[in-house]
């Protein structure tokens, strides 16, 4: 099908249509085949929340209510990690309701969450956003929030991708004060940059990570800066789960307050 314009900011066409990035930010577009609507915002295309077709792309969510009780694709795979003495605790306030990630005081404690399998892949166009906050000390810390292809907990690690696959965002105190996305394809240590923005305590963070699949490509969205990452990615075909957890490399406890995990492949 031929994409066609209705008007200057709504275009409608097939899901393997190429759609355009010469339109106003703000355009919608109707894959006439799938149901779904797309917003471009001047850079990419995103999928609004709407779609008609539910059974094509598979969604999946966890909000913190309680320890693994998560909706639609996350639904029986997601995973409490507890390494030493970490714990987890509900919560609510003023921004909504969250999960505490405790690493307790136990050196080389961890508290998060795994997937027990993999459940996305990149050439699916795999879709991966949270939100947390920062506890009160950041000194001594390891937070890492996104895909990688081991359905394993995390373990106490420097590199925690070395000798895999995946896409994340990562802060080791050890290394500088800055966030920084970490990514490997599996050969050998995984790869990291900064990010320029410095790890702040007690601060709202949000980081949206998802795959191009016609484009080889991920996407790397953290506060609003967009970011493409194009090598030491995942294969194409390899099947991804996540990882969201902090870590303490002292003997003394460290927290972030999780708010959800969102998750989304195209089948």
């Amino acid at each position: 099908m031929t994409v066609e314009y209705i008007s200057a900011r709504l275009i409608h066409g097939l899901s393997s249509d190429t759609k355009p990035t010469s339109v106003p930010a703000n355009s919608i577009f109707y894959e006439t085949d799938l149901g779904a609507f797309y917003r471009y915002d001047g850079t990419y295309w995103f999928e609004l929340a709407y779609h008609a077709r539910p059974d094509d792309k598979k969604y999946g969510s966890y909000f913190g209510h309680g320890t693994t009780q998560a909706d639609g694709i996350l639904n029986g795979r997601l995973a409490q990690t507890v390494v030493g003495t970490g714990t987890s605790s509900a919560g609510i306030d003023a921004n909504g309701t969250f999960r505490t990630l405790d690493t307790g005081a136990t050196i080389n404690s961890i508290s998060g969450y795994n997937l027990s399998g993999d459940i996305c892949r990149r050439d699916l166009n795999c879709y991966f956003k949270t939100k947390f906050d920062t506890g009160a000390s950041i000194a001594n810390t390891r937070i890492f929030a996104g895909f990688t292809d081991t359905a394993a907990a995390p373990a106490s690690a420097a590199d925690p991708l070395n000798a895999l696959q995946g896409v994340g965002l990562w802060y080791d105190s050890a290394v500088n004060a800055n966030w920084r996305r970490f990514h490997n394809d599996n050969t050998g240590a995984g790869v990291s940059e900064d990010t320029t923005l410095a790890v702040a305590t007690s601060t709202i963070y949000t980081v949206e990570i998802f795959a191009v699949g016609a484009s080889n490509k991920f996407v790397f969205n953290f506060n609003g800066t967009y970011t493409d990452i194009t090598t030491d990615i995942p294969a194409a075909t390899t099947g991804l789960a996540m990882w969201v957890y902090i870590e303490n490399t002292t003997g003394a406890s460290r927290t972030i307050a999780l708010r959800y995990i969102i998750m989304r492949n195209d089948k």
